[in-house]
């Protein structure tokens, strides 16, 4: 029936249990209109999961120091019973072998007040009821030896501190970006920074060329530019090379629609369309590709040649004889 008070400390940040010293810091009160209050709710469950840890070990030496007592106690108990019944018992046996005497002798007077005797020593000594008793003395023994704990939070206190916060640029050959970044003095740590394609916390930033902060495993260059563009921005790829393209790289054939990088396509000087090395038209006659809808019929030799060789050789056929 001993009680034992502990006090102790439990400071939560986050949701998370941590090792709290105030002792360094410069405290003043403040007021609830500075801050919006949070739900304390989880914070007072989680403190009481944490005072269980702490005091664990307490318990666990209490739990052992009881244990040894009631053992004790029972012991004692069963030792006490035990000698009651054997007291019981050699008075009884006594009685009994005086009562065989009384037989030997005849005598009758006596021989019944013997017999009365041995009666009222077995009523009185009733080893059921002596066991009933010994059980219930064990089981008093018990509920006085009883670990009880009961742990609960008598004070609250919100504590609330200021962040520092920083603006970094992050520069590359081809774009440059202010991000804002806060450095927290209790956990002495900065913010994470998070990639904008996989949303993954990294510390290996990559700047993409239209200003998207990146992992490195979702950063890649550009095959055509060679320049460094996020998982999201580099998404194009040339259909007959395989080339990844930014989209200032990749066009589009005008008669296929497939995306071409600019190595496989070609712009067409007269129409100003931009056609992929599949779908535009070798000349005959200058070996060289054009778009396939302005090729016209040679009048000297009925062959299908581009409009500049067409045009050159109506030229050449009016400004025949003129110089002779």
């Amino acid at each position: 029936n001993e009680s034992e008070k502990v006090i102790n400390d439990i400071h939560i940040y986050n949701g998370e249990p941590i090792e709290g010293d105030l002792s360094h810091y410069d405290l003043e009160e403040g007021t609830k209109e500075e801050i919006k209050v949070p739900d304390m709710k989880e914070s007072y469950f989680v403190a009481k999961d944490e005072l269980k840890k702490v005091i664990l070990p307490k318990t666990e030496q209490v739990a052992r120091d009881l244990n040894l007592r009631m053992e004790k106690e029972k012991r004692r108990i069963e030792e006490h019973f035990l000698q009651e019944v054997k007291e019981s018992e050699e008075k009884i046996k006594k009685a009994t072998d005086k009562l065989h005497e009384f037989e030997l002798l005849g005598d009758a007077e006596k021989i019944y007040k013997q017999i009365d005797l041995i009666r009222s020593l077995k009523q009185k000594n009733n080893f059921e009821e002596l066991e009933l008793d010994k059980n219930r003395a064990i089981q008093l023994e018990k509920q006085k030896h009883i670990l009880n704990i009961n742990n609960k939070l008598f004070n609250t206190t919100l504590i609330y501190y200021p962040l520092d916060s920083y603006d970094i640029t992050l520069k590359s050959p081809h774009r440059e970006r202010i991000i804002e970044i806060s450095f927290d003095p209790l956990t002495e740590k900065l913010n994470p920074l998070f990639c904008e394609s996989c949303e993954k916390e990294t510390n290996d930033l990559h700047l993409c060329a239209t200003g998207h902060i990146s992992c490195k495993e979702c950063s890649s260059t550009c095959e055509s530019c060679n320049k460094l563009y996020c998982k999201k921005c580099l998404n194009h790829k040339c259909e007959l090379c395989s080339k990844y393209l930014c989209r200032d790289c990749y066009t589009r054939c005008f008669r296929c629609g497939k995306i071409m990088c600019k190595t496989h396509t070609k712009e067409d000087k007269v129409s100003k369309r931009v056609y992929c090395n599949q779908c535009l038209r070798r000349c005959e006659r200058c070996s060289t590709l054009k778009e396939p809808y302005s090729f016209r019929q040679s009048k000297k030799t009925g062959a299908e040649i581009c409009e500049d060789c067409f045009r050159k050789e109506m030229q050449d056929k009016v400004l025949e004889g003129v110089f002779d």
